[in-house]
């Protein structure tokens, strides 16, 4: 989801309740009924908050980066990543 935004050119998501749980804790965005309105600096935010709480960097992360990070780091970029690669199921099954 955040992946997915950061690579994008648009500034409107569809709304759901990651956007809006980020959008209440960290007043990133701005919600109308059914989608969020990001700025540039709101996906600034994201990534610069992406990077605090995983310790990695959405722009340059590879699979491996997860080994460094704790059960829950790796598991929130983990999503992540499998949000933004559908066909990486195959990859974790293997």
């Amino acid at each position: 989801m955040i992946q997915r935004a950061l690579d994008s050119e648009q500034s409107q998501f569809a709304l759901n309740q990651g956007w809006h749980e980020l959008h209440e804790q960290y007043n990133i965005g701005w919600l109308h009924t059914k989608y969020i309105d990001l700025t540039a600096d709101d996906k600034r935010e994201l990534a610069k908050l992406v990077r605090a709480k995983t310790e990695l960097d959405l722009a340059e992360a590879k699979l491996d980066d997860l080994k460094q990070l704790d059960r829950e780091q790796a598991l929130v970029a983990l999503y992540e990543w499998l949000y933004m690669n559908p066909s990486g199921y195959g990859i974790i099954y293997q």
